[in-house]
């Protein structure tokens, strides 16, 4: 069991700090080589250049791999944090549209050390950004979506807060906040309803801006209904009839954007003591 009076939910580590801590082995996590051996059977057979010229099936597997990738990476900063990283990275003179997302913290545990680099205390626009901002992350994207990007880290995910207009700055052990939250950081213990029955990262059905940009552009709750393919953003992109979604326990799901909207609610909220029998 993590003991939560050693953290602070409201501050996320240091990046560097996923250098400079001593690493904790992630392989005794249950399930972790099934994952990783299907992750890595799925990534040699569909090299990301493939999707390119190839068909909605394939474009559809690899999306999923991506969201597995995400996943695998988010629990491995759990593993060596005993938390989830916070959706932007602290920044006290900035707003949260200012600074750096949670795609900055998870540099370290995507093979992107140059992102430490990065001064997040100016602000992910920074002229000096420009070059991360302009490199393209092709985990991040999901290769059914056909339309212009504003830069080359635009993405297609989001991190999910929860349910309601403020359910991104509710505090920690609220009934309506998710996993993510401009400032809240989620432990394995907080996801009370189950991580078979949490939300973590859905599609979206329009390119965000970058993933590396704080608040809403990588963070998104479900205010009004509709809530997929509706005003949060959040759904399937055009040409596809499937909403792709990350769950807590690094499975990923396919849900129709008709879905009943109590099902949407029992899988965005973490503690609210829903039951989700089987969310696909």
């Amino acid at each position: 069991m993590v003991d939560d009076t050693n953290h602070d939910h409201w501050r996320a580590p240091a990046i560097s700090d996923a250098f400079e801590k001593p690493a904790r082995s992630v392989f005794r996590r249950p399930g972790f080589w099934a994952s990783a051996v299907l992750l890595m059977l799925i990534l040699s057979v569909l090299p990301i250049g493939m999707t390119r010229q190839a068909g909605p099936v394939a474009r559809r597997t690899q999306s999923k791999a991506n969201l597995r990738q995400i996943g695998l990476a988010l629990w491995n900063y759990h593993d060596q944090f005993d938390m989830f990283p916070a959706g932007t990275v602290p920044a006290a003179d900035l707003s949260v549209e200012q600074r750096f997302s949670w795609a900055l913290s998870m540099g370290p545990f995507m093979d992107q050390p140059q992102l430490l680099k990065e001064r997040s205390k100016a602000g992910w626009q920074d002229p000096e950004h420009a070059a991360v901002n302009d490199q393209p992350l092709p985990v991040y994207r999901n290769p059914e979506q056909r339309l212009e990007r504003s830069f080359g880290s635009s993405g297609d995910h989001a991190g999910i807060v929860g349910i309601g207009t403020a359910a991104a700055e509710l505090t920690e052990g609220h009934p309506r906040v998710d996993v993510f939250g401009f400032n809240r950081c989620s432990t394995m213990d907080s996801i009370t309803d189950g991580t078979a029955n949490t939300l973590m990262i859905a599609t979206s059905v329009m390119p965000n801006r970058s993933m590396f940009a704080g608040g809403r552009e990588t963070m998104r709750g479900f205010s009004r209904q509709p809530y997929l393919n509706g005003p949060d953003g959040i759904g399937a992109v055009a040409g596809s009839s499937a909403v792709q979604v990350l769950l807590a326990d690094g499975s990923v799901h396919a849900l129709s954007p008709a879905a009943d909207s109590r099902l949407i609610e029992a899988l965005a909220t973490k503690a609210a003591g829903d039951q989700v029998a089987d969310p696909s």
